[in-house]
């Protein structure tokens, strides 16, 4: 078995983290808030940007060797709490703890930063990664939320 990493992007990421993106859009389109057909206009500017770390979204990269297998991002919300957005392994990948990998890192970042807690949404109906999560330590904070406005119509808040 090889050895995964997962790092801060670098603006030469750029274009692996639109493509996996836009997979991840196209893989589980449940999952997110953004939809493919929004995000695959931007340019690569934006793209660049994004990678380079010079958006609000901090974005982590999970690679096997050289192969780009997974990604999550971390954000500052208007409550200014650190939230995970954007967070995909590829299938073949799902049980070799990556997602783990990324969630710890990820949570490095967030606590290197001053949070003593990171937030996500998880999509009402995804059993799956709820279970993830909570297996991770993520409790439910919210039943259910109907408003749009924050990271997805019909998503639960977990925090950890």
């Amino acid at each position: 078995m090889s050895s995964v990493t997962v790092r801060p992007t670098l603006e030469s990421d750029w274009k692996t983290l639109k493509n996996l993106r836009l997979k991840a859009l196209q893989d589980s389109p449940d999952a997110f808030k953004v939809t493919y057909e929004k995000t695959k206009t931007h340019s690569d500017s934006e793209w660049q940007d994004r990678a380079a770390q010079r958006t609000p979204c901090h974005y982590l990269l999970a690679f096997d060797v050289e192969d780009a297998i997974g990604m999550v991002g971390g954000i500052v919300d208007e409550q200014n709490e650190f939230n995970v957005v954007a967070m995909w392994v590829r299938a073949k990948f799902y049980s070799r703890s990556i997602a783990e990998q990324m969630i710890t890192k990820i949570k490095q970042y967030a606590i290197s930063q001053g949070f003593e807690k990171i937030v996500l949404r998880v999509s009402w109906g995804h059993l799956r990664a709820f279970q993830f999560y909570t297996k991770l330590g993520f409790v439910r904070v919210t039943e259910k939320d109907l408003d749009n406005s924050n990271f997805g119509l019909n998503s639960q808040k977990m925090e950890c």
